[in-house]
């Protein structure tokens, strides 16, 4: 069954999804707010457009003008981050363009004579903020310093109990709070013991 537009949105809408129809470009545009992603003036949102392909056959995304490939010494370092992030992640794509240097993110998820399913969507979706977090740091650092270190699993790991922590309201900071203290005491006690 071919994808619409009007589908898609049906589906952002019953999952409370922020969003505006683009009528000119015939898309679905989706702002959302990053952790740890900051563009060359500051901001920390991206705009994901969605688009339907020629006969709803396949999802299309992108993300555009993330970064900007920087002329000089950072250039080829920048290149490589962005191709080992491309490397590393499944559905996306860091793309460069050679007439403006702008960096955009891409993917497509085929759908043919499949039915999409909100959550297939979701995940899809959710793909995107999630690539471009992980792979901020090694971006920006090439672009900025001209080195290229890999993403830590570990490191990502910490992020994320780190943004699910700020979700939370008071009643359950204060209870984690009282836990991770009784967790410290007894670590400490251990250590005692052993002494």
């Amino acid at each position: 069954m071919p994808v619409t537009l009007d589908q898609i949105a049906g589906f952002l809408d019953k999952a409370g999804t922020k969003f505006s129809r683009n009528a000119e470009q015939d898309a679905i545009e989706i702002p959302i707010p990053l952790r740890r992603y900051r563009n060359g003036t500051g901001d920390n949102s991206i705009l994901v457009i969605v688009t339907v392909a020629p006969g709803g056959q396949a999802v299309a995304v992108r993300v555009p003008v993330l970064y900007t490939v920087p002329e000089g010494p950072t250039a080829l370092p920048t290149l490589k981050a962005l191709i080992l992030a491309s490397r590393e992640a499944e559905y996306v794509k860091f793309v460069a363009d050679p007439e403006d240097n702008s960096v955009e993110v891409i993917g497509s998820m085929p759908v043919a004579n499949a039915r999409l399913t909100p959550e297939q969507l979701n995940l899809f979706l959710s793909d995107f903020p999630a690539v471009i977090e992980y792979f901020h740091p090694m971006i920006q650092r090439a672009i900025d310093t001209g080195e290229v270190i890999e993403p830590d699993p570990e490191e990502q790991k910490i992020d994320a109990i780190l943004e699910e922590i700020d979700g939370l309201e008071a009643e359950d900071l204060a209870w984690l709070r009282e836990a991770l203290d009784e967790l410290a005491n007894q670590a400490a006690n251990s250590v005692e013991e052993e002494l």
